[in-house]
């Protein structure tokens, strides 16, 4: 069965879910005008927090801060997005609910150290320069999905649920750092990793490596149905399952073992976080950006959140 892209948008986030144990509630429903979250309340503590400061939050656990700034402005919009559509018309909203959350300040301090403040203040830039901005699919607010590298060409949407997510050139990826990652594995190890993984599935442990065949892969490489011993697997759970870093995946044997060889990080489809950032550093704007890894002929809009909730 091919994954669809809505059912890697939640696999993917809740894959991230981060163990906070601070819950924010959003305590009542965000004014349209000013875009302010009237109140929220951290364990027992509670202050205001406005939308905008909590896109920063988003945007500092989603891209690396070092990225160009066009890129970042990129990633703040559809951060904002994310956020918006999350909340969507309820009166109260807790934080644990979000599959993605935020960086504290002290996570931000934990994770930049003495530079957390200059840090901070670039994201701030980037939500202040996209002030209020989302995405909209006719009219709706929409996921995007992104991905950190990916394998130098990002992927089509071939079931016809997110339209805008079709293949896009990003031959900068192959520069980045961990874009090619291979690890090397016994037949025991293998099927120890894949058992592991999923239990249920009845995996031969004799003469593994000669039944493994790939069944289908899409226009960019990714595979997105194997074989193994029998038993069927998308790319992405056997990815998982070696803790590879991506589904655009090769196998080869080597000395009596298996070698696999993986290309990019993440899934691969919509924009890619280090290709935006080395657009951005060719000059390309965040909104030039968007619209080359995201296909606004199909619906897309950029929009002020006060539109969308005025609609």
């Amino acid at each position: 069965m091919r994954i669809k892209p809505a059912a890697i948008v939640m696999a993917i986030l809740l894959a991230i879910l981060l163990p906070y144990a601070a819950v924010l509630v959003f305590g009542k429903r965000i004014n349209s005008v000013d875009n302010k979250l009237d109140g929220i309340q951290i364990e027992s503590q509670t202050e205001m927090v406005s939308a905008e400061d909590y896109v920063v939050r988003l945007v500092a656990a989603e891209i690396p801060v070092n990225y160009h700034i066009e890129a970042l402005k990129a990633q703040a919009v559809i951060a904002r997005t994310y956020l918006y559509q999350a909340i969507g018309e309820s009166e109260s909203f807790a934080e644990s609910s979000l599959p993605e959350q935020g960086w504290t300040e002290t996570k931000m301090q934990e994770e930049w150290g003495d530079h957390w403040k200059e840090n901070k203040q670039k994201i701030q830039q980037a939500v202040k320069e996209t002030e209020s901005l989302v995405i909209t699919f006719h009219g709706s607010l929409t996921q995007l999905l992104y991905h950190k590298v990916s394998s130098g060409t990002t992927r089509t949407d071939e079931s016809g649920v997110c339209p805008y997510l079709k293949s896009k050139e990003s031959s900068y990826d192959i520069q980045a750092d961990g874009y090619l990652q291979m690890k090397t594995f016994t037949e025991q190890e293998f099927v120890q990793l894949l058992q592991a993984a999923y239990p249920d599935r009845a995996i031969p442990s004799n003469n593994l490596f000669a039944t493994l065949q790939i069944l289908a892969k899409d226009g960019s490489g990714y595979i997105e149905q194997m074989q193994i011993g029998g038993c069927e697997f998308q790319g992405l759970e056997i990815a998982n399952a070696l803790q590879m870093s991506s589904c655009c995946m090769s196998f080869e044997e080597f000395e009596g073992k298996l070698r696999v060889i993986s290309r990019g990080i993440g899934h691969g489809y919509g924009m890619s976080q280090w290709g935006a950032s080395r657009m951005g550093e060719e000059g390309k704007h965040w909104e030039e950006i968007l619209k080359y890894y995201y296909d606004f002929e199909t619906g897309l809009q950029i929009q002020t959140i006060a539109d969308v909730q005025t609609m």
